[in-house]
């Protein structure tokens, strides 16, 4: 059993560096690297299946001798040929042949959050084989075969457990795209859940949940009763029925609960534009309770869903933090990016932290696809981390690269991420085949994506002169048109009405000119700096001022720096250390030390 550093050194021995460049033979060390890093940890510890969930038992309630006639199938054509052979069979049948097949099939990245890592194992460990090539989910949904598999669970959703029935709805709801047929049948899943008041156990109801709200199922609104008057609580509360019936439930089983099952149920809550205070404060307030039960998969969905939510509990994810910080060993490549790009999001990520997460991480960045190094790439530019500028260049290359497909937001934060490091220049062919794939036909209505995009295309034009022919008109536009709009926006936020307040009470003084006395400050609020906006502006001392806040969806790193470039000082003032000050005394003295340490005079 040979040790990491020593099977290391012997595999990336045997590499020439003899054509390619030192940073395409660091990517391909890196590769090597990961690669003797999985194999040690599985000669070390072996094989280790993932927990059981807390209702373990047989995935499948059907007899062992049809058991192994399904498994016997080795492509999808032999499972639809058994699903028509059995499509009289019991309903237990029927289920476990849809969920055979969607394993089989090959993953469309269709992410179904908290009800479907056992199936992904799974899938990874059936041995690749020949014969299914040619089988996608279109090819699939199209085959008369399928057609018969799913009539026959509509018509027999009635013999349905409600475990049966959450199985079948997760498997539908991994169909990308799915047909007529799919909705059919997840429809009649709905209508047939919620006739069974009391029957579905936590684990049962978040995986029925997180199905239906993939695919928005089960959004008629309930009509109100004739004799319910306006404005009353039940009035307000005209939820979507299979949303109305999976609230009740959640509520009258909350105590039994596990984290997997608390971020489920708020992962299915927003993708249904459901906003019930009550039941998150109930759901967070689980989660917090049973952290001891939470495992590393469970972690960093709630950091995620928390994430989403604009962290409506700040205590749950700063102690989530804290133990993801205390072990991070125990995450995957993968789960710490996916952290770690939550985390970012949130503005709970220190650089002491990152660099803790960074030392488990980078013997494994070879295991990293394209999407997650440009999340990583990302989580290094908001943190502002230039100590790792050689891991960003890095980074960089080996994002492009990558055999992997490469996505829009992909590449959008890869480019965002290229000018907080200013390395348009430096790799100049990468940043012009990526503004290419990006700047493409016409801009999207995403907020986000033009909110990145612009501070990208104010980059370029200073930066980056070869590069401004990518830049159409309409992209910038767009661009520019967005971020003024966001701007204005959160400008008008109750915490800058605040520190608008306390701006105008402070004064400063001229360093040489003592005896002229004070001078106040002369901010504007909303002001644009070549299209760049800012919080508050003063012009006689070219002061910016930013609050950062859950709402931008990027920090202010490349806009304080082209605005340096344009001669302003700019002063960010964070998030979360803004909001720990809760009296207008603590305001003041936190503003004042932040700008006598930025612009070097006092400040009264």
């Amino acid at each position: 059993r040979p040790c990491l550093p020593s099977f290391t050194k012997m595999i990336c021995h045997a590499m020439r560096p003899c054509t390619v460049s030192r940073i395409s033979h660091n990517v391909s060390r890196l590769r090597l690297e990961a690669y003797a890093y999985s194999v040690c940890r599985r000669m070390a510890t072996g094989a280790q299946s993932q927990e059981s969930d807390t209702n373990s038992g047989p995935e499948y309630d059907v007899s062992e001798e049809v058991a192994a006639d399904l498994f016997a199938c080795r492509n999808p054509g032999e499972v639809l040929h058994f699903a028509v052979k059995h499509e009289g069979g019991s309903f237990p049948i029927l289920q476990a042949t849809i969920c055979r097949l969607q394993k089989m099939l090959p993953d469309e990245d269709l992410q179904v959050a908290g009800a479907g890592d056992k199936a992904k194992q799974e899938q990874t460990l059936v041995p690749s084989n020949t014969s299914r090539r040619g089988w996608s989910m279109e090819r699939a949904k199209q085959d008369g075969r399928f057609h018969v598999l799913v009539a026959a669970l509509t018509s027999r959703l009635e013999e349905a457990s409600p475990r049966s029935l959450s199985l079948v709805a997760d498997a539908a709801a991994r169909f990308s795209r799915p047909s007529p047929e799919l909705k059919g049948l997840l429809d009649s899943v709905a209508e047939s859940a919620v006739k069974r008041e009391n029957a579905f156990a936590p684990r049962n109801l978040t995986v029925l949940a997180t199905a239906l709200s993939t695919h928005g199922i089960g959004l008629q609104l309930r009509p109100s009763p004739a004799d319910t008057p306006e404005g009353s609580l039940t009035a307000q509360m005209r939820l979507p029925a299979a949303a109305a019936f999976v609230r009740s439930e959640a509520l009258r089983t909350m105590q039994d609960f596990n984290p997997s099952c608390c971020a489920a149920l708020l992962e299915s809550l927003r993708r249904w534009g459901i906003h019930d205070k009550e039941v998150i404060n109930m759901t967070l307030e689980r989660a917090y309770d049973t952290l001891d039960q939470t495992r590393a998969r469970d972690l960093v969905e709630l950091v995620e869903i928390s994430a989403r939510l604009g962290v409506p509990r700040p205590a749950l994810v700063r102690r989530l933090a804290e133990l993801a910080a205390g072990e991070p060993e125990q995450f995957s490549a993968e789960q710490l990016v996916r952290l770690l790009y939550a985390l970012v999001r949130s503005r709970f990520l220190s650089p002491s932290n990152l660099d803790g997460f960074l030392k488990v991480l980078r013997s494994q960045l070879g295991l990293l696809k394209a999407r997650e190094l440009s999340n990583l790439m990302f989580v290094l530019a908001m943190c502002e981390a230039h100590h790792e500028a050689s891991l960003a260049r890095l980074l960089v290359v080996q994002y492009y690269e990558s055999t992997d497909a490469k996505g829009f937001e992909a590449d959008v934060d890869m480019l965002w991420s290229m000018a907080a490091f200013s390395l348009f220049s430096k790799y100049e062919e990468i940043a012009l085949k990526t503004l290419r794939r990006t700047f493409h036909g016409d801009p999207p209505d995403n907020v986000v994506t033009l909110v990145k995009l612009h501070d990208v295309a104010r980059s370029v034009h200073l930066h980056g002169a070869p590069l401004k022919r990518l830049l159409w008109e309409s992209w910038r536009a767009a661009c520019s048109e967005t971020a003024q709009r966001e701007g204005v926006r959160l400008a008008s936020s109750p915490a800058h009405r605040r520190l608008a307040e306390c701006l105008d009470q402070l004064q400063y003084i001229l360093p040489g000119e003592e005896e002229s006395g004070p001078r106040p400050f002369q901010f504007v609020r909303g002001w644009n700096i070549r299209w760049i906006p800012v919080d508050f502006y003063d012009k006689d001392l070219k002061l910016v001022i930013d609050l950062d806040t859950l709402g931008s969806p990027v920090s202010r790193t490349v806009r304080h720096h082209l605005l340096r470039e344009y001669g302003c000082t700019p002063v960010l003032l964070d998030y979360w250390d803004w909001r720990s000050t809760n009296s207008a005394a603590g305001r003041l003295s936190y503003l004042t030390f932040q700008l006598e340490r930025t612009l070097c005079m006092p400040v009264i």
